[in-house]
């Protein structure tokens, strides 16, 4: 049974190949629907088609950042980098937009909130997470009471998740119910 550096070393190796064999698999099978869908739109004339496979190319693009990530992130510690080169992998989620919580999971602490609430967006790393969403309040409300919404919210937020430091609230007025006529 192996212990100590030589089981990371292997976990690490055994993480990395995983990772590397995912992006490429995912990119392969993205450029294989693109060329399907360029195909497809050009028999067919449907500049929609083409317009998506190449959209559909494009996506394709963020596996290979993926895979110079991978690389870069799992090259050995070296005497510039005494724990390795992971912080990039950090960054890549980062630059990516990955959401450190998911939105659904904010579901239950916005839950005792009337308002109505929409496009939560969560972004950055595990110990630093931004939160932005959208809250619809009567528009009759006055300034500072639909910015105590918005403290409300950020509060909440804040003190059921210590990871986040930073809640953006955007406050739209509500569609009002119209009359019957």
């Amino acid at each position: 049974m192996m212990a100590g550096p030589a089981m990371a070393v292997s976990a690490s190796r055994i993480t990395r190949d995983g990772v590397r064999r995912v992006l490429w698999i995912t990119l392969l099978l993205n450029v294989a629907v693109s060329a399907g869908k360029i195909l497809v739109g050009k028999l067919s004339g449907s500049l929609a088609m083409v317009a998506d496979g190449y959209h559909s190319l494009v996506d394709g693009s963020t596996n290979v950042m993926g895979l110079v990530v991978a690389t870069f992130a799992y090259t050995p510690p070296d005497p510039g980098h005494p724990y390795g080169h992971r912080k990039l992998l950090g960054a890549f989620h980062v630059l990516t937009d990955r959401a450190p919580i998911p939105p659904d999971a904010l579901g239950p602490v916005l839950a005792g909130i009337p308002e109505v609430i929409r496009g939560i967006r969560t972004r950055g790393s595990a110990d630093a997470v931004f939160v932005d969403l959208i809250v619809h309040v009567d528009g009759d409300l006055s300034l500072r009471a639909a910015h105590d919404v918005a403290d409300g919210i950020e509060e909440a937020l804040m003190r059921a998740h210590p990871e986040i430091v930073d809640v953006v609230v955007h406050l739209e007025p509500a569609a009002r119910e119209r009359a019957a006529t």
